[in-house]
């Protein structure tokens, strides 16, 4: 949880320092991979607008669907918005 609360004072509540995106990718992926769902939400966001890296929306879908299968409502609606802009 450590690894969460450390991504989100980098991209959200950071009023000392500059935002860094990337520095918060990096540790929302250490969380994301510890299995905390809050974490791969935020972290399929990130990915999904290409926020501290390259857009990969596909990743985002992936981290997305882990989350979800945890309960994570916010979660499943990016899921579904991401599935939406895929289909032809």
């Amino acid at each position: 949880m450590i690894d969460y609360r450390c991504g989100e004072y980098l991209s959200l509540y950071n009023n000392e320092l500059e935002q860094d995106w990337e520095e918060a990718l990096r540790w929302y992926i250490k969380s994301a991979e510890q299995g905390y769902d809050q974490a791969q939400y935020r972290l399929s966001c990130q990915l999904d607008n290409g926020i501290g890296s390259v857009k990969d929306s596909q990743a985002a879908l992936d981290w997305a669907r882990k989350a979800a299968a945890q309960g994570n409502t916010a979660a499943r609606l990016l899921i579904e918005e991401i599935t939406s802009r895929q289909e032809p």
